[in-house]
């Protein structure tokens, strides 16, 4: 199986020498040109794969579409497709099981694995948030609500905070929380995170009237939308030749499945945390959209190559019948 250190497919990927003064004064430079490989390996150089968090990206984008279970053989195939040795992914996996996200099933001498009941119900809720574009998010309106910290201890408070901002919540004040399009099951499932108790009466607003000047205002005052400016410039970055290459050139199974997850690794980190606010709230050159966009582009044509890779690698519990999910062809507004 060929992993990100691959060889290149047929295309030169040449490079300038390391110490560039050696170079003779009248040389030109060498031409730069991409491969599926190259791109693959200087995006996982830009950003070291974490095992656990590659193998939730893999269930949400890729198992869960398939029935949500999967052998653990499976899952040491495809991660190994990254570098992944199969004693870390083991190990990796049995600590998912143990911090709740995964639970495991043992059939004789195998264990499948798929997502625990809780994560599973809110991945369900948080798939609009990832392959939805921006606008049909905004129609799902406004959510406020207060934090009883007194209600809970300091460890739970911190763990929900971060729980907030990792699904683009803003604090509109001390222990108020804003946001402006998220639906309202995953705000329920999110809100109740540090218990029942330590969260006021959630308000929910299909509009607010609010005019550009105070809308711009509202988020600088709630939200820090550098890091997520920076994670979605850092996408399109490593992504971005993609559209040319896929023109030219159709990647093997292999390619398209490492292409799908990685993109997938690197998107959803920064959609989740993208409130999706109004565009009058926005820069003009705001990255969100394009990034998007790009994910439209790409996404759909490695579907036929990533598909048939799963459909040889993932194996399920004996007998299992899985039926084919026809939204995952709608991702990204694909038809």
């Amino acid at each position: 199986m060929a992993k990100l250190e691959s060889g290149n497919r047929g295309t030169a990927d040449s490079s300038l020498p390391h110490d560039a003064s050696k170079v003779a004064p009248h040389s030109k430079p060498a031409v730069q040109t991409h491969s599926f490989a190259s791109i693959l390996t200087a995006a996982a150089e830009r950003r070291p794969v974490r095992p656990k968090s590659l193998i939730m990206t893999i269930f949400g984008d890729s198992i869960v579409p398939r029935g949500g279970v999967v052998w653990l053989g499976s899952i040491v195939s495809m991660t190994g497709l990254f570098g992944l040795s199969e004693p870390l992914v083991r190990t990796s996996a049995l600590r998912l099981t143990y911090d709740g996200w995964l639970k495991r099933e043992q059939v004789g001498k195998r264990s499948f694995y798929s997502m625990a009941e809780e994560f599973a119900v809110a991945d369900t809720a948080y798939q609009s948030r990832i392959y939805a574009p921006g606008a049909e998010l905004r129609m799902n309106g406004w959510t406020i609500f207060k934090l009883f910290k007194e209600k809970i201890d300091r460890k739970t408070a911190f763990r929900l905070r971060q729980e907030l901002a990792r699904n683009g919540f803003g604090q509109l004040a001390p222990h108020v929380f804003i946001h402006p399009s998220i639906g309202e099951t995953a705000a329920r499932h999110i809100s109740t995170a540090g218990g029942r108790s330590a969260v006021g009466p959630i308000f929910f607003a299909d509009s607010a009237s609010i005019d550009p000047q105070t809308l711009r205002h509202l988020a600088d005052t709630a939200w820090d939308l550098t890091p997520i400016r920076e994670s979605y410039n850092e996408f399109t970055a490593a992504f971005c030749r993609l559209p040319d290459l896929l023109a030219r050139e159709v990647p093997n199974m292999e390619e398209s499945f490492a292409l799908r997850t990685l993109m997938m690794h690197y998107f959803r980190r920064a959609a989740l945390r993208d409130p999706r606010l109004p565009t009058a709230a926005l820069d003009d050159d705001w990255p969100g959209e394009r990034a998007y966009e790009l994910m439209g582009e790409v996404y759909p044509k490695l579907l036929p190559g990533s598909e048939a890779y799963l459909e040889q690698t993932l194996e399920t519990l004996p007998g299992q019948v899985v039926p084919k999910d026809v939204r995952l062809y709608r991702r990204f507004g694909s038809v």
